[in-house]
């Protein structure tokens, strides 16, 4: 039997931590047990925030909380306001949470509409390339007010906005353009030290596997959210997740199509 759970007191918290950019001692009421308690504590303060949602970002779940989440993958809102465009050859600005999480990761983002279409459930990641529209080569920031977001567990994390504070696109590419993508080689540097190497993994244990997720989420939660047109997917990350913070420089490079740069600053509170 799980412990009561509100899902208000915890999206309050996160919503208010967020907007101030700071964090007063860790989250001290009861962490999201299940998947419906988690994600009712997200969607709660996805609809107090004062920036529209644009998109998603998926992540993977540790392992040894598949069972518990029952699910392989979870999802958190990317808004407007934290949404940035950025060009080859660029170096850009993006803004963290000098108090608490931040990381980097190199992601492919799925642009995806028809959304009105959506059956009760997309079977399959081939089922899923029906709704998307293009791809774009982008970098999500991962980050959190809360210094100890990757060891509450995933519970907190979903609540947590997916443990997401933005996301960078780059190029946009035609959906035709998939096959190439999976072969291109990504590269992550730090400060410049290497930090990842790998090639996009497609299929259910990849990036489709996570639009796919994404599409049955907003499926299930049809109606609770305010969705637009168009929804970006963040697909999860291509060489690993890469903690960072203020301060630090990432250098991105996507094959030979394009790098770019992005360098973390603080984020200042919000009214």
């Amino acid at each position: 039997m799980t412990s009561k759970f509100d899902p208000t007191e915890i999206s309050d918290l996160i919503v208010k931590a967020r907007l101030a950019c700071t964090y007063e001692g860790a989250y001290s009421g009861h962490v999201p047990e299940t998947s419906d308690q988690a994600y009712a504590a997200q969607i709660a303060a996805i609809a107090k925030w004062p920036s529209p949602l644009v998109g998603f970002k998926v992540g993977g779940l540790p392992p040894q909380f598949r069972e518990q989440y029952t699910a392989n993958w979870m999802v958190g809102p990317i808004f407007q306001d934290q949404t940035y465009t950025v060009s080859k050859g660029d170096h850009i600005d993006v803004t963290a949470f000098a108090c608490g999480f931040g990381a980097y990761e190199a992601e492919l983002v799925f642009e995806v509409e028809n959304l009105d279409k959506l059956p009760p459930v997309v079977e399959t990641p081939e089922a899923a390339l029906a709704f998307v529209k293009s791809i774009y080569l982008g970098v999500e920031i991962a980050g959190s007010p809360n210094p100890k977001l990757t060891t509450l567990g995933p519970g907190y994390a979903i609540a947590d906005f997916g443990g997401n504070a933005g996301l960078a696109l780059g190029p946009k590419l035609p959906l035709s353009s998939l096959d190439a993508l999976a072969a291109m080689e990504v590269t992550v540097h730090i400060d410049d030290v290497e930090t990842g190497r790998a090639s996009p993994t497609l299929a259910e244990q990849g990036a489709l596997g996570a639009l796919r997720y994404a599409l049955n989420h907003m499926s299930t939660h049809r109606g609770a959210m305010a969705l637009p047109e168009t929804v970006l997917i963040s697909s999860g990350a291509i060489t690993g997740v890469h903690p960072a913070g203020v301060g630090s420089t990432a250098k991105v490079q996507f094959g030979d199509i394009t790098s770019f740069a992005l360098t973390m600053t603080e984020r200042k509170p919000s009214a």
